[in-house]
């Protein structure tokens, strides 16, 4: 269950920077070394975010992206219950914020034990295309749709957004 985890959220062309400025707006996630929008010169674009768990130490997750609008979020740390509830707050933030600009999140993880129960714990369903399942090299890819309204798959009694599993 060690090792990092990467979900990529790509907003349709609108640029990640824009979307890691609101998700760090939104009091879900905060910078803790500085915001560099991707392209400035001489700036690789990262940002070390970390999400706050109320009486617990924080967890990392490390972000980046790139000119073509593609953002990355790593996770940093192994797999326990912080890593689940900081994995609900993160899945929460980008359904709400990013709704409007992509409609899944996807993920490729190590195929490791405890990997594919954690993810999918959180929603995320293992994608059995060939151009993107990667099990030869040890690695899973996973989605997870996101719903807002007017969108299939917005459960009932969510006004924006649809909830993350809830932790045991």
């Amino acid at each position: 269950m060690n090792g990092p985890a990467r979900i990529e959220v790509r907003p349709a062309g609108t640029g990640d920077w824009r979307l890691m400025r609101r998700i760090q707006s939104s009091g879900r996630l905060f910078a803790s070394d500085g915001f560099h929008p991707v392209g400035t010169p001489g700036v690789p674009g990262q940002i070390q975010w970390l999400v706050a768990l109320a009486g617990r130490q924080p967890v990392g997750f490390c972000a980046w992206g790139s000119s073509l609008g593609a953002a990355e979020i790593r996770w940093m740390g192994t797999l326990g219950d912080d890593a689940l509830a900081a994995g609900s707050a993160l899945c929460e933030a980008v359904a709400c914020l990013a709704g409007r600009e992509s409609n899944r999140l996807t993920v490729t993880y190590p195929a490791g034990p405890g990997e594919a129960d954690f993810w999918g714990r959180l929603g995320f369903v293992p994608n059995s295309s060939g151009s993107v399942a990667r099990e030869d090299v040890g690695l899973i890819v996973a989605e997870k749709r996101l719903a807002w309204p007017g969108r299939p798959g917005l459960r009932s009694g969510s006004p924006h957004r649809e909830r993350p599993a809830p932790l045991p």
